[in-house]
């Protein structure tokens, strides 16, 4: 071989490795941009904003709402994205957010309707009955039906089509809600999203439904425990709480078994005690045990802060609180007076201020608003049966007609009843 020849073999294998070292290198770098992708693409996915949770919905049953483009509620109004039409469905992606200029005297929500995402004013809801609102519970919470064939429905209100008929017992698991109440017969509560134990969803109205943790009305149904609405008075000097009625199991521990226990919540003596079950098939005293509950209430609802099971023997029982409150307390009160002195002394107990976390918890949570509604009104607005917030309108028929099938006779909650349990309160007010 010549030294050209050499030359020229040289030349053309550095030119071969230099192509192969190119190509190789090409395609390392592509294998590297498909890993690199592989392996971060889902990061970089993950990474990325996603859709606003939706939180509650919203109805529209006025003639339309505004949707603003601001929190703003003063004489420079933000302008509005959306003017959302009768009986169309919003999103609710926030609530309770503080008016700019009013602060925590006025709140909004903030919504979305289709593509637009905008405000509205408490006032829309509360006020101007424009919006009925839902949103999701902050725990996982049911109702048991307590009326005869109880509607379910496709919207909230009564002139919704009926989508089913729910027995008197039936276990519904709570989706949504209501913020706004109203009145159906003489009962004050909010309409509720509800799932029923076969899975059709639809809405009724709360005030024929027994509240309460979904698992726990869950047992009360499998164990045919006896739903009860009445109160039990602690007679016992140290009364003592179990977790099932037997006498000896004690609650799992005060997190677990009562929602938001306190030492301070645990029933004393000369105390009245909510009862909502009983074991069945006993009426002995030394064997008969009642579930009791005990609710605190204030400005934005009802919570329960213990539950339990206490033995009957622990107090006594009654289905009628005024009548055995006056039984209990005439002699302190000195109760045979005039009946307008009374009326005076209750009076003067409303107009002093009504506590909402006062010692005494017995009364549902809309007595206490219903007291709450008519102290400014004077005594014969605290003795009325009627709303008035729904004495004008064209609402009012529908509003008093009932959802629910009840017995003949049936005269719950009238309005000598409610009379009654507010004197019952302010009766233990003046006591305390």
């Amino acid at each position: 071989m010549t030294r050209a020849e050499y030359d020229l073999m040289k030349i053309q294998n550095t030119s071969f490795y230099a192509t192969t070292l190119k190509r190789n290198a090409s395609r390392l770098m592509g294998l590297c941009l498909t890993l690199c992708l592989t392996l971060c693409l889902p990061l970089i996915t993950t990474c990325a904003p996603g859709p606003t949770p939706v939180m509650g919905i919203a109805y529209v049953i006025g003639q339309s709402l505004a949707l603003l483009a601001e929190p703003q509620g003063g004489r420079d109004k933000p302008a509005v994205v959306a003017t959302v039409s009768q009986f169309a469905r919003l999103e609710i992606l926030e609530h309770r957010i503080p008016d700019p200029e009013l602060g925590d005297r006025s709140y909004w929500y903030r919504a979305r309707y289709g593509e637009q995402t905008g405000y509205f004013s408490y006032d829309e809801e509360v006020l101007r009955n424009v919006v009925y609102t839902f949103v999701q519970p902050a725990v996982e919470e049911g109702g048991m039906v307590t009326a005869a064939n109880l509607r379910l429905r496709a919207m909230p209100g009564l002139q919704s089509p009926v989508v089913g008929i729910m027995d008197q017992g039936t276990v519904v698991k709570i989706l949504l809600n209501g913020r706004t109440e109203s009145r159906i017969d003489d009962k004050y509560d909010t309409w509720v999203q509800v799932e029923t134990p076969d899975g059709k969803k639809g809405f009724c109205f709360a005030g024929y439904l027994y509240r309460a943790p979904y698992q726990h009305l869950r047992e009360l149904s499998l164990n045919n425990y006896e739903r009860l609405d009445g109160y039990l008075f602690i007679t016992a000097a140290e009364p003592r709480i179990f977790g099932l009625p037997d006498g000896k199991t004690a609650p799992v521990s005060a997190e677990n078994h009562m929602d938001g226990y306190a030492g301070d919540s645990e029933p004393q003596q000369f105390e009245y005690v909510n009862v909502v079950a009983r074991q069945p098939g006993t009426r002995d005293t030394n064997t008969l045990y009642y579930e009791f509950e005990r609710r605190m209430c204030f400005e934005d609802g009802c919570s329960i802060v213990s539950r339990g099971w206490m033995a009957a023997s622990a107090g006594e029982f009654t289905e009628n609180l005024f009548e055995h409150s006056v039984s209990r307390r005439a002699r302190v009160l000195e109760l045979n007076e005039p009946k307008a002195q009374l009326e005076a002394a209750i009076l003067r107990a409303a107009h002093a201020g009504l506590r909402m976390d006062a010692p005494f918890n017995a009364l549902d949570a809309h007595l206490q608003r219903f007291a709450l509604q008519r102290t400014a009104g004077g005594m014969d607005s605290l003795v009325t049966d009627s709303d008035p917030q729904a004495q004008s309108g064209t609402d009012t028929v529908a509003l008093q007609d009932s959802d629910a099938d009840n017995p003949p006779g049936d005269t719950q909650n009238n309005s000598s009843e409610k009379y009654g349990a507010l004197e019952a309160y302010y009766i233990v007010r003046l006591t305390d």
